[in-house]
């Protein structure tokens, strides 16, 4: 699946660094087709991947008693953020980042938005990295930036199906509601 980023390099590297020989790959739902293709990678590691077939829901939904029946020594989490403090099985989190560029859009965006001078920014795990380049876009185009920096979530402006903090800390930036503003969702 072109698109993402499943850091095939680092997964090897974890499992060599824990000598894991049974592997449980969670993946949600839109990234399933990728199973088959990164269990290969993990087999030519010498481990045993196994692919869960449940659906996953989020950081806050790791396969834990799976991996326990089953003798797991690693957990391979796609998706998503790191979010327990303390996981029951190792867990390595691969965020599936996005390769896509997002300049050019944004640059395309930026006449959509010509009626709104303060924009909040806020997004998936998938795009949080882009959120400096789209800062500074909108900055470039004469734009007040807000991103989010509140609740228990990795990064700033990053949010979750059950924690969407930072969308409520933008739009109450400074104490003052971000009405007839604009709030860009990526």
């Amino acid at each position: 699946m072109k698109g993402f980023d499943f850091e095939e390099e680092r997964i090897k590297q974890e499992i060599a660094k824990l000598s894991a020989k049974r592997v449980l790959l969670q993946i949600p739902q839109g990234l399933k087709p990728e199973g088959p293709r990164l269990a290969k990678i993990i087999e030519k590691t010498g481990a045993l991947p196994i692919i869960s077939a449940d659906p996953c829901y989020g950081a806050c939904d790791l396969a834990t008693s799976e991996a326990k029946s089953l003798g797991i020594d690693l957990i391979v989490h796609f998706g998503h953020s790191k979010l327990l403090k303390h996981e029951q099985v190792t867990t390595f989190y691969v965020e599936a980042r996005a390769t896509v560029p997002v300049a050019e859009v944004l640059e395309k965006a930026v006449l959509l938005l010509s009626k709104y001078n303060k924009i909040g920014l806020a997004t998936t795990v998938q795009h949080v990295h882009t959120l400096d380049e789209a800062r500074t876009i909108l900055v470039r185009a004469g734009k007040t930036v807000v991103v989010g920096d509140a609740g228990r979530v990795t990064y700033s402006g990053q949010v979750i199906g059950c924690d969407y903090s930072n969308v409520r800390s933008v739009a109450h930036h400074n104490s003052r509601p971000l009405r007839k503003q604009g709030l860009l969702y990526k």
